[in-house]
């Protein structure tokens, strides 16, 4: 079994990439993926709730995929949120630079505390900029809502200074796109004894077939692997085994 946590699917309006359910569906079978997270890319907030949901009702021609809603908290309201996610979705996904947003906000609180009503992740986009690490502001985060799985992007958002922090957090994972290599991964294993790691392409943005390589090049033993692979991606969606 393995679960992808980070695909994209439709049109990147910003540098023309795009993708489709039909081609990420192909990369699986070629790769021996079982389930892909899949969201919309970033686009006017409208269409980031339109493309979501006409992800959510296309998605539902597959048993393969996992649909994330997408929005922008500068301008969802609470109501509308509910009636969202009570569409199906099984997570969110949000982008802090894409909307423009400080993760850790507390105007934001209500999103978080209605996701930990409903048991229902949230992976963030993180990247360390000069002066900030977003990845460390989604630390702040979990801290407020131990109740809600927070997975921070792209290896830690680059920002590997957190990864001591995120030990100690048990609702803090962290997925392997991009930032991530072999013996970095290697490392969080067996020097800091970080565990929570999921397996993310950035599809169509890198290879499902080049990061699956990375976890089988890394030296990690079999149960490490299939952490990486399924184990932890089924435990954040533990409360949604049956329709996953």
């Amino acid at each position: 079994m393995i679960v992808d946590f980070h695909c994209h699917v439709g049109l990147d309006l910003e540098d023309g990439g795009q993708s489709s359910l039909e081609g990420l569906k192909e990369s699986m079978e070629i790769n021996g993926i079982d389930k892909s997270v899949i969201f919309p890319f970033s686009s006017s907030d409208s269409d980031l709730i339109k493309n979501s949901v006409e992800l959510l009702f296309d998605s539902q021609k597959y048993d393969c995929f996992i649909p994330f809603l997408r929005f922008n908290p500068n301008t969802i309201t609470l109501d509308e949120l509910k009636d969202l996610l009570d569409m199906g979705f099984k997570g969110i996904k949000l982008h802090p630079s894409a909307q423009k947003f400080i993760i850790d906000d507390t105007k934001f609180d209500f999103i978080f505390e209605e996701l930990s009503i409903r048991k229902l992740p949230v992976l963030f986009h993180c990247l360390a900029h000069q002066s900030d690490s977003e990845g460390f502001r989604v630390l702040n985060l979990a801290k407020r809502f131990p109740n809600v799985n927070f997975i921070i992007g792209h290896f830690f958002g680059n920002d590997l200074s957190i990864i001591q922090d995120c030990c100690s957090l048990t609702n803090v994972y962290t997925e392997i796109s991009i930032h991530a290599r072999t013996l970095r991964l290697n490392r969080l294993f067996t020097k800091y004894n970080f565990t929570r790691v999921l397996f993310g392409s950035d599809y169509p943005y890198d290879s499902q077939k080049v990061v699956l390589t990375k976890i089988n090049e890394s030296n990690l033993d079999e149960v490490s692997q299939n952490k990486i692979l399924f184990g932890n991606a089924f435990d954040i969606l533990d409360t949604q085994k049956d329709k996953v």
